[in-house]
Order: structure tokens, then C-alpha cells, then sequence
């Protein structure tokens, strides 16, 4: 059992590579993976506490890793350089490790990519206001919102603030 322990890394680039959106890791489960809105199960083994609590130790936060028996909620940022960053949460189920990984595209897509509508560009121009972007999980809300900062940026000298906990993208300095 050893020499097949779950490689967290492994799996995760894996997931980026056939472009999955999420990863749903359980006790007594096959690590599941989210692609075009459905859940599919792996072709890997079933996981043990010990698989998940090794994963904990590899991408929790440092402050955290020693302390996965008290931990029964987080929410961090994890990033595999050059490959992608995920939004992890944590949880217990049943008293068992459980993780809900979120797949961040390092790339942040264009509008265009995004097949967003010509005309919000328009509603985004105007200066006073608020618009909200609403929808229910995994519906592209972070993602169209990043694509309208990263727009932003490429178009206008301006200040722009963000407000996340954890921080999911991480912009480079165009103009903004």
C-alpha cells in the first residue's frame, strides 16, 4: 500500500491536463474529478484517511499542516508553479478528510474565449452604478470576473482593488 500512496500533485496536473474544473477527493472513494459540469470517477484506487491526510500535509497552508485532527474547515489557495492554482476546502465528513479542489487557470481567458456578449463591455464602461454577477456554483462567475479586471487592465491607467479571501487570480500589471 505504501508504494501506491496518493501523489496529490500528480493528480492534480493531471486534472489541469484534461482540463477538468474541480476535484472531489472522500474517504473510502475514488478521487473524482468535475469536466463540462459532470462528476466522473477515476480509474485510481480507493482513498484511506491516510492518502488524504498525507495530501493535507503536501498543499495545506504551513501554519496548518501539523494540525489536520483539529481542522474540520478551511479555505486556502494552493498553486503548482507553472501549471495552475486551486482553491482547496477542507472539511470533515463523517470525521474523515475531505477536499473540494476548484482548478485556476494560470491564463486568464479573453472575453472572446468566453463567448461573452459584445454588450458588456458596454454595461462595465459606465461610471457609476454597481453590477452584480450572480449564478450558482461553477456557473463561470470568478472566471467572467476575471476576465472583465483582466480587460480592465489591458484597457484602462486605472486602480483596481480586489477583495478575496483566499486571492484565486492573480493578475500581471498591463496598464491598471
Amino acid at each position: 500500500r505504501y508504494m501506491n500512496m496518493f501523489d496529490i500533485n500528480s493528480f492534480l496536473k493531471k486534472a489541469v491536463a484534461i482540463d477538468a474544473s474541480d476535484v472531489h477527493l472522500h474517504v473510502d472513494e475514488v478521487p473524482l474529478i468535475r469536466k463540462n459540469g459532470s462528476i466522473m470517477k477515476t480509474a485510481l484506487s480507493v482513498l484511506d484517511s491516510k492518502d488524504l491526510e498525507q495530501a493535507f500535509r503536501t498543499i495545506a497552508p504551513e501554519k496548518h499542516r501539523n494540525n489536520i485532527e483539529e481542522t474540520m474547515d478551511l479555505d486556502f489557495v494552493y498553486e503548482i508553479p507553472g501549471v495552475s492554482r486551486f482553491r482547496v476546502n477542507f472539511n470533515r465528513q463523517l470525521n474523515n478528510p475531505s477536499f473540494v479542489i476548484r482548478i485556476i487557470p494560470i491564463k486568464i481567458k479573453t472575453f472572446d474565449e468566453l463567448h461573452l456578449p459584445e454588450n458588456i463591455k458596454h454595461i462595465i464602461n459606465v461610471h457609476n452604478g454597481i453590477v452584480l454577477v450572480t449564478g450558482p456554483t461553477g456557473s463561470g462567475k470568478s472566471t467572467t470576473l476575471a476576465a472583465i479586471i483582466d480587460w480592465f487592465n489591458s484597457n484602462y491607467a486605472k486602480h483596481i482593488l480586489t477583495i478575496e479571501d483566499p486571492v484565486e487570480y492573480v493578475f500581471k500589471t498591463k496598464k491598471s
